[in-house]
């Protein structure tokens, strides 16, 4: 009967653990979602004032510039109002069709976020 009492109580132990380890996962996807929505809400506001700019003086490579505010501002709002586990599943199917892009994405954000906290501590 203490058998039975260990095993239930590990079991209770170990969907505790899962959960909490569920509800930390959702956390942090949550933040990056946010984060990745509002960086491409920038760099797309970036490029559609260079677009602007652009229509003043060639107006086939504005459209251009133009076609990459519009698809980053969909990958933006379907951060915002994605499920989490589509996003994930997007992510990870882009991920092993593209592997070359993915290391190259991730190296370029590195780079960047080194950049960024290099100029803010130099405040």
């Amino acid at each position: 009967m203490d058998t039975n009492f260990n095993k239930d109580t590990s079991q209770n132990t170990n969907t505790r653990i899962k959960e909490e380890i569920r509800k930390q996962g959702n956390s942090f996807v949550n933040s990056g979602r946010e984060f990745a929505s509002r960086e491409l809400d920038h760099l797309s506001d970036a490029i559609r004032d260079a677009s602007h700019r652009l229509h003043e003086k060639n107006d086939s490579l504005a459209q251009y510039a133009d076609v990459i505010v519009d698809k980053l501002d969909s990958a933006s709002h379907y951060f915002k109002e994605g499920k989490t586990e589509d996003i994930f599943n997007s992510v990870n199917d882009f991920a092993h069709k593209h592997p070359g892009l993915t290391i190259g994405g991730m190296m370029a954000a590195g780079f960047a976020a080194s950049r960024f906290l290099k100029i803010g501590s130099h405040d």
